[in-house]
């Protein structure tokens, strides 16, 4: 889940860059959206994702349900007990 609060102040480090992505035919938005999935499925199509805009102020209108043809970004976190 996104949470509000951590929006936009770099609290994890975690710096996205704008990559675009492929909606089956074509790159799209390079170096004006950063899009990743997560790890939850809407079902067997669909998957659930964040779309991160350049120069955007992030909402929750931002997650969108996604074919799952469509290629996102993936960042792989590893948690750990500070």
């Amino acid at each position: 889940m996104v949470f509000p609060e951590y929006w936009g102040n770099n609290s994890v480090s975690f710096t996205a860059l704008p990559g675009g992505y492929y909606d089956g035919s074509v790159v799209t938005a390079i170096n004006a959206i950063a899009s990743f999935w997560f790890k939850d499925e809407v079902d067997a199509t669909f998957g659930r994702g964040f779309k991160l805009y350049y120069n955007n102020v992030p909402d929750t209108g931002d997650i969108v349900n996604s074919e799952k043809n469509t290629a996102f970004s993936v960042r792989c976190l590893r948690i750990t007990n500070r």
